[in-house]
């Protein structure tokens, strides 16, 4: 059984760096998580404009938006939103060493020796905004992903 287990990880984070951020206009997860249909308009406004997990920044913007102002046409609200999702991609180069041991002590997974790896880590940061003042916001961030375990935890 699991229990049967003892995990080791000990990680020190060395240097980061952001490879990618992307705003994601009008959309936060609590958006979509309460009007489901969203996120297939996303995923197809995303496809029509050609963007992808690899081309997501910000130059591509203008096409997401006239992709969404398409199929969002009739629906109320949700481009004038001033709600929004910052996504942040890191790269961050940790000193560590992670080890799985069965109950006889024996190394199942990972080693006892320090290695320097780099670990993918996608963030998200939603902001909310008051359309009668105009001031947003700002959540709290949050790791979505780590080293595409979740796939990048789409939502859209």
């Amino acid at each position: 059984p699991p229990s049967d287990l003892r995990i080791r990880l000990h990680l020190r984070p060395v240097h980061c760096a952001i490879s990618n951020i992307f705003v994601m206009p009008s959309f936060t997860r609590e958006l979509v998580r309460r009007d489901p249909e969203l996120a297939n308009i996303l995923t197809k406004s995303l496809k029509k404009a050609g963007i992808g997990q690899d081309n997501m920044n910000i130059t591509n913007l203008p096409k997401l938006m006239g992709s969404l102002e398409e199929a969002l046409a009739g629906r109320e609200g949700h481009l004038e939103s001033m709600d929004r999702t910052i996504v942040v991609y890191a790269s961050i180069t940790c000193v560590e060493v992670f080890t799985v041991r069965d109950n006889n002590g024996n190394i199942t997974q990972g080693s006892d020796t320090i290695k320097e790896v780099v670990h993918t880590v996608q963030f998200e940061m939603p902001v909310t905004g008051n359309e009668e003042t105009g001031i947003q916001e700002l959540g709290h961030w949050q790791i979505t992903d780590w080293d595409d375990m979740l796939n990048g935890n789409v939502w859209f």
